[in-house]
């Protein structure tokens, strides 16, 4: 990048011809508004099954046979049967968002941080101890986001941020 005369972090001239590219960075580019912008998802599958030991008493559910005096318990115990597995949890839920962000200098030690995120949420669940069992909803809602940040001394910043929950 500095081969090309720019400057790392402001431009990037991947992909472009050196030869015929010239890059300008102002200098005063840290005191103009700074932007971002960018996208994320994710999605996570949940799929969880349970087994259950055979041999338990139906009155109390406790093993048998009973594993003794914990005092004298030498290691040693019966590894138990179990029942066949059992769907406990089969879930999915897909997250995407857009978000953007920006930055103004409202007064030299004062900056103003601004910005917003468009949220979906896509959730597909099947729990055997919810009731009822199978849910599915959809949610979308725009997030806003707004801070202050004030360098009230070169090595020291305070800031104060405020934003609404996802509500999801």
């Amino acid at each position: 990048i500095r081969s090309s005369g720019a400057v790392p972090g402001y431009a990037s001239p991947l992909g472009l011809d050196p030869a015929r590219m010239r890059i300008v960075v102002d200098r005063s580019a840290a005191e103009s508004p700074n932007l971002v912008v960018g996208a994320n998802g994710s999605r996570t599958k949940v799929y969880q099954t349970a087994q259950d030991p055979q041999g338990t008493d139906p009155s109390t559910g406790a093993l048998q046979p009973p594993p003794g005096n914990f005092f004298q318990w030498d290691g040693s115990y019966a590894r138990p049967d179990f029942a066949a597995p059992y769907l406990v949890d089969d879930t999915q839920i897909e997250q995407s968002a857009v978000y953007a962000a920006a930055r103004f200098s409202l007064a030299d030690p004062l900056k103003l941080i601004a910005g917003a995120r468009y949220a979906t949420w896509d959730v597909d669940s099947h729990f055997i101890y919810d009731s009822p069992p199978d849910s599915s909803f959809n949610k979308s809602r725009v997030i806003p986001y707004a801070g202050l940040v004030w360098d009230f001394l070169p090595q020291y910043s305070a800031f104060a941020t405020l934003t609404t929950g996802t509500g999801a």
